[in-house]
Parts: C-alpha cells; sequence; structure tokens
C-alpha cells in the first residue's frame, strides 16, 4: 500500500472518529461545517477544536503562517486529507502522531 493511501485511510478514520460517525458516511467533498460538532463551551472543546489542533500540530512555520495569512483554508474532507500528506513528507512522526500508526 502506498503512503498517500495509508495516510489517506488513517486520515478518515480519524475524522470518523472524532465525528462518531462512520467512515462510509465520509466523502471528500464534505465540508466540515455540515458536519455535526458538539455544543461549544469555555470549558469543553468540541469536534472542530481537535481538527484544528491536528491541522496546526502537524505543520511547519510556512504552513502556520499560510494559514494565519488565510492563504490555505481547510474546510473539506479532502482539504484535511490533502493536509496530512503534504505534511507528512516534512514531518511524518507528527502526522503519524496525530492519525496513528500506518
Amino acid at each position: 500500500m502506498k503512503i498517500n493511501d495509508a495516510i489517506r485511510r488513517k486520515a478518515l478514520q480519524r475524522l470518523a472518529n472524532i465525528f462518531k460517525i462512520s467512515i462510509d458516511s465520509l466523502h471528500g467533498e464534505m465540508r466540515f461545517q455540515d458536519l455535526k460538532a458538539s455544543f461549544v463551551s469555555i470549558f469543553k472543546r468540541n469536534e472542530f477544536d481537535i481538527i484544528h489542533d491536528d491541522i496546526r500540530d502537524v505543520a511547519n512555520a510556512q504552513i502556520i503562517k499560510k494559514l494565519e495569512n488565510g492563504d490555505l483554508e481547510i474546510k473539506t474532507v479532502d482539504d484535511y486529507i490533502n493536509h496530512m500528506i503534504c505534511c507528512y513528507s516534512d514531518n511524518p512522526n507528527m502526522v503519524i502522531n496525530v492519525l496513528g500508526e500506518l
């Protein structure tokens, strides 16, 4: 299995686990705003907070800067997957830390 396929599979699995839905219900064009997150409070993080942290945890400084400037937006399931694939080449250990062993 190619590494990109493994990352794709683990990223889908991660999103399904975060939102407590089946992998089969996820598709690439699905926007995160279409997924249901639990209530947001000051004391409890919700699913969007977890995804936000995943995205930033695996990113290098250049990607963080693009995210902060709005030059890079991750809005869909495919965006999340492609971000993980892209970041793997620069920081494989962090991607594995977020997604689990490939």
